[in-house]
């Protein structure tokens, strides 16, 4: 007699590691496109939830009132064009807060497992980049200013220099040198 179920049992077997390696290799493989995909999207979109927003909204805040001294010295017009870009922002993160609030109340599945509802990813990414441009314009602002102001004092001979100025510079030379 023939004993073909013990050729037939290692067939299954083998078969059986074959298929669990498989699917191993073939979550390995789609996990990792997985985190590659959210890393290059988080690259492209880096504030997402509300929380992001907040602390966005305090880096604003924080700049604008930093580089104040040098928005003092822009015209009224566009130290006051900032302030409204400013305040506009702040009121269109409120909103997206207060609408993120409201889905709050549905429970909705995505925002336990994502964190964040995704009606509001798109505004807060709209949102996002207009306070990175509003960033940018004003430290371009104080970056002109001060080059303004190096260039007056450049332009002027040492002898008439204040005596604040001269070891304003000269202490601006020793950090140089130090650093």
């Amino acid at each position: 007699m023939v004993v073909p179920a013990a050729n037939f049992t290692s067939q299954i077997i083998c078969e059986s590691n074959t298929s669990h390696l498989t699917y191993f290799i073939a979550f390995f493989i789609i996990s990792f496109i997985a985190v590659a995909l959210w890393n290059h999207f988080r690259l492209f979109y880096p504030c997402l939830t509300v929380y992001e927003l907040n602390g966005k909204e305090r880096n604003l805040d924080n700049l604008y009132f930093n580089h104040s001294h040098a928005l003092g010295e822009l015209s009224l017009y566009a130290a006051e064009e900032i302030a409204r870009k400013r305040l506009k922002s702040k009121k269109r993160a409120s909103q997206i807060r207060m609408k993120s609030l409201e889905l709050d109340a549905t429970f909705s599945i995505w925002k336990i497992y994502l964190g964040v509802h995704p009606s509001v990813v798109l505004d807060i990414a709209i949102w996002y980049n207009d306070v990175q441009k509003l960033e940018r314009q004003i430290l371009s602002i104080t970056e002109s200013i001060v080059q303004y102001r190096f260039e007056n004092q450049l332009a002027k001979p040492v002898s008439i220099l204040s005596d604040t100025e001269v070891s304003t510079v000269q202490a601006r030379h020793r950090h140089l040198r130090i650093h």
